[in-house]
């Protein structure tokens, strides 16, 4: 029997896993923001601009958010350094 990975309360086989994670981001792509804000009380928005508060503004800077999800830190940075290359980049095109 191959080997089996589980899935929430589902074992799946292993070599279904990324599907099924591809699945789930899919699902929820256009509420992963509030449901992050449920979830964390609307902290994660605090740590996000704490996170970005601590990039320094260099001239020319260029920036590669990777797994960038819905791009809400990506967004974050631009509206502080606008003049700042930035490129999102995620697995899921949904996100």
């Amino acid at each position: 029997m191959p080997h089996a990975d589980s899935f929430g309360f589902t074992p799946i086989p292993a070599a279904s896993r990324q599907e099924a994670v591809n699945g789930v981001f899919d699902r929820v792509a256009n509420s992963y923001d509030r449901m992050n804000d449920a979830m964390s009380l609307c902290v994660h928005r605090l740590w996000k601009d704490a996170f970005v508060a601590t990039i320094p503004a260099c001239s020319g800077m260029r920036v590669v958010d990777v797994a960038g999800g819905t791009g809400d830190i990506a967004r974050r940075l631009l509206a502080r350094l606008p003049n700042v290359h930035l490129t999102v980049a995620d697995i899921n095109p949904a996100m």
